[in-house]
């Protein structure tokens, strides 16, 4: 094993963290009865208001633009939508 190489800890090959992109947020707010869209929940995410996401801006050096990219962590917005709901 060369310095660069990290051995994982016990049960670590076991790990699974489920990532949305920003149209699966979108539906999951919807159907909990938030109106939004992609560019509205984006920029929430972006000014770090949700703590369920993280947004990476980097400069696209294919397009020559900044862009943005999202990680939207399921566990996470389920529990902040679940932490927000009230029986119907």
């Amino acid at each position: 094993m060369n310095e660069r190489e990290i051995k994982p800890r016990k049960n670590e090959e076991e790990l699974c963290v489920p990532v949305l992109n920003i149209s699966e947020a979108v539906c999951r707010f919807r159907a909990a009865g938030i109106p939004t869209s992609e560019t509205r929940l984006g920029a929430g995410i972006e000014q770090g208001l949700y703590p369920f996401a993280i947004c990476i801006k980097f400069k696209d050096k294919e397009k020559g633009k900044e862009t943005r990219n999202f990680e939207i962590y399921e566990k996470l917005l389920v529990d902040y939508l679940a932490a927000r709901s009230v029986e119907r």
